[in-house]
């Protein structure tokens, strides 16, 4: 996870704290239930993702989650978010806080992978 509050509780948490373990959360199904996992972790480094930074540590996420996201609002932010998903086909899913911002990104899509693909093409 990403974000300013993500971000101040990791550096804020104590040594023992979950927060400031690798990984916040880990979980592993039952061989009976897929075997699938999931680990969950607070970004340290910054408030913002920087897929630079990430790729040059090859900590290539399985899949990036919105929360909350304001994509069209925030799109110098997300910008370089959603391009490197689609560069690395890593799965990309938002949630909104209102339907407005929902329908305001939908309406946006077409702009965002436009713009992914000129970045593409610029490469």
């Amino acid at each position: 996870m990403f974000g300013k509050c993500p971000y101040d509780i990791a550096r804020q948490a104590k040594p023992r704290a979950l927060a400031a373990q690798n990984y916040a959360y880990e979980y592993r199904a039952p061989d009976q239930c897929g075997s699938g996992s999931i680990r969950i972790q607070l970004y340290k480094k910054s408030p913002i993702w920087d897929p630079v930074d990430i790729l040059s540590q090859q900590m290539i996420p399985d899949v990036i989650i919105a929360l909350n996201a304001g994509m069209s609002t925030y799109i110098e932010t997300w910008g370089p978010v959603f391009s490197t998903s689609r560069a690395l086909s890593i799965p990309f899913a938002l949630t909104e806080f209102g339907r407005l911002s929902l329908l305001e990104d939908q309406s946006n899509f077409k702009l965002f992978a436009e713009e992914t693909r000129k970045d593409k093409k610029n490469q």
